[in-house]
């Protein structure tokens, strides 16, 4: 898999907002009463809600894209001269797509690509830490999330790893987070990652008050 990690933009508010509620509801909604998760759902995870985090200063979102059917570089030649003719253009690309040995002259050319597919994303944000924290200047990472069908890929690694440098690059010196408790998974992998343990806090979904633990990383 190739991977790219870049900053959201305000324009992907939609997105965000909705592999948001699609990955929460995936990984959690099976364990939680459906009136909690749906209020939680539309609460967290609205494109109005989505767009006034993208616009809150200290926040930032990282996303996290899947480029293995990405073609870096693909010159598709352009017959007929300048004028684009979309036919051409199908059939040499479906050539290039299937290894053809296929020559390429000094004509007009035009780049080609297909579609990036967001695997996942991340949340920073400047928040008021629980008490467990000692570090004033803390940073959370407030969600991370990947799709069910690339876990054990390698990417919420990555993903941890974007943000502590994106903390860092911020001058922040602690990243901090908070992890449900029946979610073993997820508090292994911060485990791994040089994440401890340090108290905890509640989270509420809905009308559902439950206990997070807290992990946190200097940096």
């Amino acid at each position: 898999m190739t991977l790219t990690i870049r900053k959201a933009s305000e324009n992907d508010d939609a997105v965000i907002a909705a592999f948001g509620r699609k990955t929460f509801e995936t990984a959690f909604g099976s364990e939680n009463d459906p009136d909690d998760m749906q209020s939680y759902l539309e609460d967290a995870f609205s494109e109005a809600q989505i767009a006034r985090e993208l616009k809150t200063p200290g926040t930032t979102f990282l996303l996290a894209f899947d480029r293995s059917h990405l073609k870096k570089r693909v010159l598709v030649e352009v017959h007929g001269g300048p004028e684009l003719q979309p036919a051409g253009i199908l059939q040499h690309s479906e050539e290039l797509k299937q290894g053809a040995n296929t020559e390429i002259g000094p004509k007009n050319y035009c780049e080609i690509a297909s579609n990036e597919t967001l695997v996942g994303y991340a949340k920073l944000e400047k928040s008021l830490p629980p008490a467990c924290i000692r570090e004033s200047n803390a940073m959370e990472l407030g969600r991370l999330y990947v799709t069910a069908h690339h876990m054990g890929k390698g990417i919420g690694s990555q993903l941890i790893q974007a943000c502590v440098d994106e903390a860092s690059r911020q001058g922040y010196k602690t990243v901090w987070l908070g992890v449900w408790k029946r979610n073993f998974r997820a508090q292994a992998l911060y485990e791994r990652l040089g994440f401890v343990r340090v108290g905890t806090k509640t989270f509420v979904l809905g009308a559902d008050v439950q206990q997070d633990l807290v992990y946190a990383k200097p940096l």
